[in-house]
C-alpha cells in the first residue's frame, strides 16, 4: 500500500460487493445443486401425484358402483375418499365426477392393478399399517 491507502501497482484490488472467483465458483455449484435437488423433488412429486389421482379415482368408481358387494360396509371410509354411502350423497348433491368433461383429455387412463385395489378396498378397507413400520 501506498502513503496515502491506494494499493500499490502489483496488488489486486477487490471491489466491496463483488464475489472473488472462489465464491463465484462455489456460488454457481451451489445454485447447480439446488437446481437438480428442485428438478429431482418436482419429478417425483408428480409421480406420487398422478399415482394418488389414479387411487382416488379408482376409489370413487369402485364407491359409486351399484350393487355395492356384500362384504362392503357402506359406511366404511375409503380413506382417500368419502364412505360409499356419503359418495351417493355427494353425488347427489353435486354431480357425479365420473362425467364431468372439463378436460377429460388430461386425465389417464385408470391402471387395472389399481382399479383392483380399488375393488378390493371398498369390499374389504383399506390396509391398515402396523405398530413396527410394516
Amino acid at each position: 500500500m501506498t502513503q496515502q491507502g491506494e494499493p500499490s501497482a502489483g496488488t489486486p484490488t477487490q471491489i466491496p460487493g463483488r464475489l472473488s472467483g472462489m465464491e463465484q465458483r462455489l456460488t454457481g455449484r451451489l445454485f447447480a445443486a439446488t437446481a437438480l435437488l428442485g428438478g429431482a423433488l418436482l419429478i417425483g412429486g408428480r409421480s406420487l401425484f398422478l399415482d394418488r389421482a389414479d387411487m382416488t379415482r379408482a376409489l370413487l368408481i369402485a364407491g359409486l358402483r351399484r350393487p355395492l358387494p356384500a362384504e362392503t360396509d357402506p359406511n366404511r371410509t375409503l380413506v382417500l375418499v368419502p364412505s360409499p354411502a356419503s359418495l351417493e350423497r355427494i353425488v347427489a348433491a353435486y354431480g357425479d365426477p365420473r362425467t364431468d368433461s372439463l378436460a377429460p383429455a388430461a386425465v389417464r387412463p385408470i391402471p387395472p392393478d389399481v382399479q383392483t385395489e380399488a375393488d378390493r378396498r371398498v369390499r374389504y378397507g383399506a390396509p391398515v399399517p402396523h405398530q413396527d413400520g410394516s
